[in-house]
């Protein structure tokens, strides 16, 4: 009953209230800031059950957004494109062999959301939203100091597939037009869970070669983020 209100309502506010940037397709773009809390789970060696290793970590990227205005809600896709530094993970590789050690991480997320525009008032021409959707990525680890385990080194690469969701809160200009590019600032959380892993090798760049794949669910990731950025066209 009370979702029912709140539609009603929100129908209600939005015709009486005029939002000129509405049924129009869009392409957004800005900056993205994320902090991890990573767990992986390895075999002991001298035990024999799995126990989990967590890691911090903090990484920059981009985002970039397609979408489709339909106030009061939105529907499109986003992308999230990054860069960021681990220390101290421990993984399990294919071969149930052991890695410790420092790197870094890339990774690209892919997600569809659905976004919707509040039904409050604007306040110095900001308005409020909430989003989120299913996100599917690729995080790849770059062991850089192997600290233990076995021979891995710095032209291997460790990638997880991973598939979770996500969900977002945000501020947006209310301009009248997409052509004036007004811009956004949004927080969120995303879980992701690895279902595939692959160990590559890159001593060719121009060639990578995947050495073995197997399903996986070894990899758990909560991310905290923040995006800002603005309406290209």
């Amino acid at each position: 009953m009370k979702i029912l209100v709140l539609i009603i309502f929100s129908i209600f506010y939005y015709s009486t209230n005029s939002y000129a940037f509405d049924r129009e397709f869009f392409l957004s773009a800005g900056l993205g800031y994320s902090s991890a809390s990573v767990k992986t789970r390895y075999l002991e060696q001298n035990d024999d059950g799995e126990i989990e290793d967590e890691t911090e970590s903090k990484a920059f990227g981009v985002t970039t957004r397609f979408g489709y205005r339909l106030a009061p809600f939105e529907f499109g896709f986003l992308s999230d494109i990054g860069y960021g530094k681990v220390e101290d993970l421990s993984l399990k590789l294919i071969d149930n062999s052991t890695v410790s050690g420092d790197g870094h991480y890339r990774f690209v997320a892919i997600s569809p959301y659905i976004k919707y525009l509040l039904p409050l008032p604007t306040y110095y021409q900001w308005r409020s939203y909430v989003g989120g959707g299913p996100s599917w990525g690729l995080q790849t680890i770059v062991m850089d100091n192997v600290t233990s385990g076995s021979n891995f080194n710095a032209e291997k690469r460790i990638s997880f597939e991973n598939f979770g969701a996500g969900i977002f809160l945000g501020f947006e200009e209310d301009l009248p037009y997409k052509q004036m590019h007004p811009v956004f600032l949004e927080v969120g959380v995303t879980y992701m869970k690895s279902y595939k892993v692959y160990l590559t090798d890159a001593s060719n760049f121009k060639e990578v070669k995947t050495l073995s794949s197997k399903d996986s669910h070894d990899l758990t990731g909560t991310f905290v983020f923040i995006r800002a950025g603005l309406v290209l066209f």
